[in-house]
């Protein structure tokens, strides 16, 4: 069985719509994690959520990359076969950036 750790971070796949507005939504992760088991009929997947914050990513700013680093460091992920990282595009490069430095997976 494959393990996932699934963090959640807000961003527009994280929102729902409501009158022409889109805003975060902590229901939306279990969403995405129910449809992707609908659709695919993947049952060897076993998936971990945290959600450490809803924003949209336009909004996030130092302290949310630390929360998110502390949040990746507290979840052991050597236990897990992969993690996922569900993010908004608006600041993905930079919080990438700054993952690879304080996760030791730059060369």
């Amino acid at each position: 069985m494959m393990k996932l750790l699934t963090v959640f971070t807000g961003g527009t796949i994280g929102c729902s719509e409501n009158g022409g507005t889109l805003a975060p939504d902590a229901a939306n992760s279990a969403l995405l994690l129910r449809l992707y088991r609908d659709r695919t009929g993947d049952r060897q997947t076993e998936f971990t959520a945290v959600q450490p914050f809803r924003i949209l990513s336009e909004n996030m700013d130092f302290a949310r990359l630390q929360a998110l680093y502390d949040c990746l460091a507290a979840q052991e992920t050597r236990r897990y076969d992969g993690v996922i990282i569900a993010h908004g595009t608006d600041t993905l490069p930079y919080t990438a950036a700054y993952l690879s430095l304080r996760l030791g997976q730059c060369t």
